[in-house]
Formats: C-alpha cells, sequence, structure tokens
C-alpha cells in the first residue's frame, strides 16, 4: 500500500549525449535500491521518447522475471515532468527519471527537480567535450531552483583492464577538474563487462543475477554495483542530514 507525503527524493543518470550507460546504470542503481532497501518503494519513470527503460522493463517480463512489490513503473512526457513529479514525491521514497541524451525539455526539467544527479562518463574525448554543455544545463537550471540538488559523476564502459581504465580516466578527469566545485567525482567505475549487456538483453539487474564464484566478470561487475549503491546510499543520507538541520 503507497502511503502519501514521503517527501521522495528523485534521481537521475545522465548525459547529453547517448550510448554511455546512463540507462543501463539508472536501471542497475534502482533495482540495487529496491532490493537491499525492501521497505523504500521505488518508482522508474520513462521520459525518454525512445523508450529504453520501458523495454527493459518488457524484456524482463517477457523472460519470466518477477518484479520487486516495491518497484513500479511509469511513462512521462518530458513536458509533463514538471507537474508529475511533484505528486511522484509524495507517493514514493525514491524516483529514478531516465530522461532523454540530450538537453532537451526533459533533461533541464530534471535538472530543477532532482535531489541528486550522476553524470555517466565515457573516458573518451568524444565524451569528455560534450562536459560544458552538461554544465551549461546545470547551471541554467541552478538559477530556477527552489532548493539544493547535488551533483556528482562516475565513468562507465571503461576498459575492464586496470592499467587502461587507470590512464583513460585520468585523462578525462583533467577536464572533469575544471568543474570540481560544482561536481563530485565518484570513487567507483563500471567496467566495459559483458555481463552489462546480458542483462539488458534478459532484463535482470545485476544484483539479482546469480552468478558462479568462478564467473570472475560477474562477480565484479556485481561488486561495481555494490559500490555504486553504497555512494547512493551514503549520498542520500547526507542529503537527508543536511536538509534536518535546517
Amino acid at each position: 500500500m503507497i502511503t502519501e507525503n514521503k517527501n521522495g527524493m528523485v534521481i537521475t543518470v545522465t548525459n547529453s549525449k547517448g550510448g554511455v550507460g546512463k540507462t543501463d546504470s539508472n536501471f542497475n542503481l534502482g533495482y540495487a535500491a529496491a532490493i537491499n532497501e525492501p521497505d523504500k518503494s521505488v518508482l522508474f519513470v520513462n521520459a525518454d521518447n525512445q523508450k529504453t527503460l520501458e523495454h527493459r522493463f518488457g524484456r524482463r517480463k517477457s523472460n519470466g522475471f518477477k518484479d520487486l512489490d516495491n518497484v513500479t513503473f511509469d511513462n512521462c512526457t518530458a513536458a509533463a515532468l514538471k507537474h508529475t513529479i511533484p505528486r511522484y514525491k509524495e507517493l514514493y521514497d525514491y524516483i529514478f527519471i531516465d530522461v532523454a541524451a540530450n538537453s532537451d525539455d526533459s533533461a533541464l526539467t530534471s535538472f530543477v527537480f532532482c535531489d541528486l544527479i550522476y553524470f555517466v562518463l565515457n573516458p573518451s574525448k568524444s565524451c569528455t567535450e560534450v562536459i560544458p554543455s552538461i554544465i551549461k544545463g546545470m547551471t541554467k537550471a541552478i538559477r530556477v531552483r527552489s532548493s539544493a540538488c547535488v551533483y556528482k559523476s562516475f565513468y562507465s564502459k571503461v576498459s575492464p583492464l586496470p592499467h587502461v581504465a587507470s590512464a583513460q580516466i585520468a585523462d578525462s578527469n583533467r577536464e572533469l577538474a575544471k568543474y570540481a566545485s560544482i561536481i563530485t567525482p565518484c570513487d567507483f567505475s563500471l567496467a566495459y563487462r559483458g555481463v552489462y549487456e546480458k542483462c539488458s538483453i534478459t532484463g535482470e539487474c545485476i544484483t539479482e543475477r546469480k552468478v558462479l564464484k568462478s564467473d570472475i566478470s560477474g562477480n565484479k561487475a556485481k561488486a561495481e554495483i555494490a559500490a555504486f549503491y553504497e555512494d547512493f546510499k551514503n549520498t542520500v543520507e547526507l542529503i537527508k542530514s543536511v536538509g534536518d538541520s535546517k
């Protein structure tokens, strides 16, 4: 049963560039929260015209994966987000919004209404080049916000080879460092692993996927999402503590 007036937290994983793992990261983080916190209600909102998140839920259903009792899915147009988000916040503890991979109305609206925004980046030149456009959208939204928002960044689809990944991330971090006063880099990253693609096809989330002890890649992916969720949980607690102190 849904209890109203929850004052839920709105979260998005975003980037103005496509193909960086935005929806996949959003989905895996939301499900990690739902599995680890069964007492919390989790809403996934698709606000992307490509409906990637909706298709993933469809594949999940067609492959026989039982949905959790505390997970709900909804579609919402970009134009309607500004009207529906306040209502979502009354009904759910966590609202994960999947927005289009560009600076459209849904992305700008999410900047205005979200409490926590993760910028997912690839350690590549093309992805690094879009960081200024992301900052532009953020600063535009900050001017019309009525409350604070936490901005964090992490890397997805990096090389699973540690020495290669380290070099890739170091290059991108030089650009990201220009905005250190606004965006806080996360300590974790998500590697380019086949298990993520397999889960995307079946509709599973990494947290619930059963892997053998001998499946090194699968277990590392589980550890990556666990670190993502741990950062999320710690950040949520920080946001709440700041709010309670006011």
